[in-house]
């Protein structure tokens, strides 16, 4: 089992529910001029763009020896490479260039509200995914799934399913069909 991982969209806690297929919320103002730099700190005032934070946050897991990727679409960073064992190993190493890097220019603060309504798009992603011949576990209630993203648990997706097989043309096919971020 392989891990995807998309880094990049809301708080790094709730990124990281990202294996096999990875959540990522993002936000349509992604590059706006609210990023931070790779030596700002996690909470330092944002001075750049998405893709300045992400390629800052791609060279400091590649200095970790990681081998990850810029994905400008999604407003993410994927990690394709990294296995099931691997994930406490790759998650640390985020957290730890997230601290380095600071805060994304697309991180929104992490409300109930904003819980619910990521809830309410994985769910309508679970549809779209079904629809294209992918098939993914039941949701959670709206509850338990506010209660896991609150409490930095990593919460329910649909993408969570996707074989880990699929090839890497067909998953950028799948995310132009049924996106993981909030548009």
């Amino acid at each position: 089992m392989r891990v995807r991982a998309l880094i990049g969209a809301v708080a790094l806690a709730t990124v990281l529910a990202a294996c096999s297929g990875g959540a990522s919320v993002g936000d349509p103002d992604a590059d706006s001029p609210k990023a931070t730099s790779a030596t700002s700190g996690a909470d330092s005032p944002a001075t750049g763009t998405m893709a300045e934070w992400l390629g800052s946050m791609q060279s400091c897991l590649q200095e970790a020896g990681w081998k990850v990727e810029i994905d400008l679409e999604q407003n993410g960073i994927i990690a394709d490479s990294v296995t099931a064992e691997q994930a406490s190993s790759f998650s640390q190493a985020q957290t730890e260039c997230h601290e380095r890097v600071g805060k994304a220019p697309n991180d929104v603060p992490l409300t109930p509200a904003f819980a619910a309504k990521t809830y309410g798009h994985l769910v309508e992603m679970r549809q779209c995914l079904a629809d294209l011949g992918y098939q993914s576990s039941e949701p959670p209630s709206k509850a338990k799934f506010v209660d896991d993203m609150m409490g930095g648990s990593a919460p329910w997706s649909p993408f969570l399913d996707v074989p880990d097989d699929i090839s890497e043309i067909d998953w950028h096919k799948l995310l132009k069909e049924c996106p993981q971020s909030i548009e």
